[in-house]
């Protein structure tokens, strides 16, 4: 497991464990331990991280529940599978374009890669309102 599923699974576990113990509760906070320093994750981050899985679970328990269903025909089957894949591609990629933001903020550094390396990230401004904004997998090209 790399650093950043590390964040994910904890702050998932945390937020999970808030819903249903009445003894754990506030706001979560993420802290690494690494070879020369200590890294709070920004709480704005982890709130927002607590808030997707909010938006991503009832897509996931939906399909939990449909896959061991075989009282689904296949097609039905199917047309659970191709909307749970864009559901959660369109959040995911939400997600992303949200994260590739903020690392375009001055001074905004993590200690593990939050995006994809070679991912590229492009934006155009006029009188300070954004005209574009482009963001790229590197494997983009192969799809």
């Amino acid at each position: 497991m790399d650093m950043q599923e590390g964040v994910i699974l904890a702050t998932y576990l945390v937020a999970h464990s808030k819903k249903f113990d009445e003894g754990v509760g506030g706001d979560t906070s993420v802290a690494l331990v690494l070879e020369k320093a200590a890294w709070m994750e920004p709480k704005t981050e982890v709130r927002d991280m607590e808030s997707r899985f909010d938006a991503f679970m009832p897509h996931v328990d939906r399909l939990l529940l449909a896959a061991p269903n075989v009282g689904l025909t296949e097609s039905q089957f199917d047309k659970l599978l191709s909307e749970f894949h864009e559901t959660i591609a369109t959040l995911r990629m939400q997600h992303k374009e949200q994260v590739a933001e903020q690392l375009m903020m001055p001074g905004m550094k993590w200690p593990y890669d939050r995006l994809p390396v070679g991912c590229k990230v492009f934006e155009s401004k006029k009188d300070g309102e954004r005209t574009m904004f482009i963001y790229s997998d590197p494997d983009d090209k192969k799809a």
